[in-house]
């Protein structure tokens, strides 16, 4: 058997070999490539889930902001009613309103025009402000 007999021999095998080790390599390349793709999408899946959740609480902020300007016009409504009744319970939401964390200081300022017809004087008037605003 000359070399030439023995390399056509050995051809087959060898050729066998390489191409187990280019599907060997194939195989590691595609599972990586699909690993990576995979953590890009959780990240940009994760991002979008962040975002979406941030604009349903602004969403809902904005939403009760809205709730409490309504019940804060409907309130000073009331106080300046005739009737004293509806005066107090004017005054009473308002106070209330003072109190939420949905009234920053700029809301506080808005509510204190509706305690000067009904009482007067500016001494009275600051203190009661100073309720709105959280106690002071």
């Amino acid at each position: 058997m000359n070399n030439w007999q023995k390399l056509g021999a050995v051809g087959p095998a060898a050729v066998a070999i390489v191409g187990l080790l280019a599907a060997v390599l194939t195989y590691k390349g595609v599972r990586d490539t699909l690993g990576q793709q995979r953590t890009a999408l959780t990240q940009t899946l994760e991002q979008q889930r962040v975002g979406a959740e941030a604009g349903v609480a602004q969403q809902r902020e904005a939403a009760s902001r809205e709730q409490w300007w309504k019940r804060a016009q409907w309130a000073m409504d009331l106080t300046q009613s005739g009737v004293e009744s509806k005066k107090a319970l004017g005054l009473a939401v308002l106070t209330y309103l003072g109190t939420s964390e949905l009234a920053g200081a700029d809301e506080a300022a808005m509510l204190e025009p509706a305690w000067v017809p009904i009482l007067g004087d500016d001494d009275t008037r600051d203190s009661n402000a100073g309720d709105l605003q959280g106690g002071a």
